[in-house]
């Protein structure tokens, strides 16, 4: 039995507060409600495309825009970027995909790194300093 994320239903891109939140769901209508209601800020479906299997082309969509990410599932990129984005998600769903690394970091470390982001993400910066440190 495939998982609810597996089965179909549609990427979307929603807008609340300069940023764009790229996720998945069955009713993207419903799940606005949802979004808003978590971050205390209207938000507006911007753009829906149907797709056989939702997590793989969330994930692809997720993948291409990683370096725009803000947290989460909201990116800074324009509405026209993240819906030509979700576009071409739709089609490539089986685009490769980055593996974690799993990292401990005692509590200490943790809040000086995030302090140090200030708002960015720690999966970009563990990216970059790997490429750095590969050359």
């Amino acid at each position: 039995m495939r998982s609810a994320a597996a089965k179909s239903g549609y990427i979307y891109a929603m807008e609340s507060g300069g940023l764009v939140k790229l996720g998945y769901s069955k009713n993207p209508d419903v799940r606005k409600h949802t979004v808003a209601q978590d971050i205390g800020a209207p938000v507006r479906v911007a753009f829906k495309i149907p797709v056989e299997n939702m997590a793989r082309s969330e994930a692809a969509a997720h993948a291409r825009l990683k370096e725009k990410r803000s947290h989460g599932e909201w990116f800074t990129v324009s509405i026209e970027e993240a819906i030509e984005c979700l576009q071409w998600a739709a089609e490539n769903p089986e685009q490769p995909r980055s593996r974690a690394i799993g990292c401990r970091l005692d509590p200490e470390t943790l809040a000086r790194v995030d302090a140090k982001l200030k708002g960015g993400s720690r999966s970009a910066l563990v990216e970059r300093l790997i490429r750095a440190w590969l050359g």
